[in-house]
């Protein structure tokens, strides 16, 4: 997410619900394409390293579908 939008989504926590569901989208439809259907969780982290506001999405899928 660029470093701009970050004040908008901590006062308005509400909006970081849907940040994981671009990441996934974008591997089911690569994954699709191949005819495999990934398992994938996510995992949202607000901070970085340095404890400071970093809205980033984790992603990880199985390996082979």
């Amino acid at each position: 997410m660029p470093s701009a939008l970050w004040e908008v989504f901590r006062l308005n926590r509400a909006l970081l619900e849907a940040t994981s569901r671009p990441a996934v989208r974008v591997i089911k439809k690569t994954a699709a394409r191949k005819g495999i259907l990934p398992g994938i969780f996510t995992a949202l982290h607000t901070f970085g390293r340095d404890l400071q506001w970093n809205v980033h999405v984790h992603l990880s899928m199985t390996s082979g579908a």
